[in-house]
């Protein structure tokens, strides 16, 4: 419903030239999962009925900060000032800003997520929310699965290329 969010958050792209590169594929990256992740959350903390709603919508504005350095069709000017997670909290905000008038606790569980995709995957710790792992997971996930990292994909690379179908040759 933001004005200056929505537009761009509908046409913009996921990445450049990795997964969900075209135009609206921000969206479709940020959709996806939310169903799944949803219910691996309710699986695994069936004591906060919350938990879901907050996992689900830290998923979906996960990478909003893309519209500041990705873009639709080009990078925007300054795009390379910040990561697109500390954008962010740039683009969040006002609505953060809202969010933790309306419901304090929900504010911080999100944050709490926010922060832990924020930290560089090799430098991430257990997190101190554990929906925030579920949502970094089905984030991965989402980018391997739209690289055609699949079986049917390794089967049709040379035989030359490194991976390990490669191995059943040398035995």
């Amino acid at each position: 419903l933001d004005a200056s969010i929505g537009p761009a958050f509908v046409s913009s792209r996921a990445s450049v030239s990795h997964h969900h590169h075209e135009r609206g594929g921000l969206l479709q990256h940020s959709a996806e999962n939310l169903d799944l992740i949803a219910e691996m959350i309710r699986r695994r903390l069936p004591e906060e009925p919350k938990s879901a709603a907050i996992g689900q919508l830290a998923y979906f504005f996960h990478d909003v900060g893309k519209i500041r350095t990705i873009g639709t069709n080009a990078r925007p000017a300054l795009s390379w000032a910040a990561r697109h997670e500390t954008q962010n909290f740039v683009v969040l905000a006002p609505h953060l800003q809202w969010l933790e008038e309306a419901d304090q606790e929900a504010c911080r569980a999100l944050l709490l997520i926010f922060e832990y995709l924020a930290t560089p995957a090799l430098a991430r710790k257990r997190p101190n929310y554990f929906p925030a792992e579920i949502v970094a997971q089905f984030d991965g996930w989402s980018a391997a699965e739209f690289s055609h990292r699949s079986l049917a994909a390794l089967m049709h690379r040379t035989p030359h290329s490194d991976n390990p179908s490669t191995l059943c040759t040398h035995f």
